[in-house]
């Protein structure tokens, strides 16, 4: 048997697939740090600074529902998806970080961890990372 582990150090990137809708004002509320960047009937995105780049947090129908979550009821043919991603300076891209770097870098992923586990309490919502694999918060 092969046994699947994420790389760590690959995403620090976050998906809280959820049955219910979180309104942009809710957004905000639980993110109070953040601007609102744009929103449509069914779709919001707010943007906040990180201590490098920025967050950004933004909400849209998956057509494909992610392998992981077939054992949830509520996950059909596409489910609702809360993206929350970094946005890291153009020079940290492709390559290695010096260890003051990865430390800013676990300090970036620490809040969107807490922004994930926000949405996915109100929204009563999962997490997974960009691996496909389930996220406890």
């Amino acid at each position: 048997a092969v046994t699947l582990q994420p790389d760590p150090n690959e995403s620090i990137d976050l998906v809280v697939y959820a049955p219910t809708y979180l309104r942009g004002d809710q957004a905000l509320a639980i993110i109070p740090e953040g601007t609102l960047d744009g929103m449509t009937r069914r779709t919001w995105s707010v943007s906040l600074p990180a201590p490098v780049g920025s967050i950004q947090v933004t909400t849209n129908l998956h057509p494909v529902t992610p392998i992981v979550l077939t054992a949830f009821e509520w996950a059909g043919l596409s489910v609702r998806g809360y993206e929350v991603r970094w946005h890291a300076p153009d020079e940290w891209l492709g390559r290695e970080f010096a260890r003051s770097e990865r430390e800013t870098r676990t300090e970036v992923a620490g809040a969107i961890e807490t922004i994930a586990a926000r949405i996915a309490e109100l929204t009563k919502g999962v997490c997974v990372d960009d691996d496909g694999f389930l996220v406890a918060l």
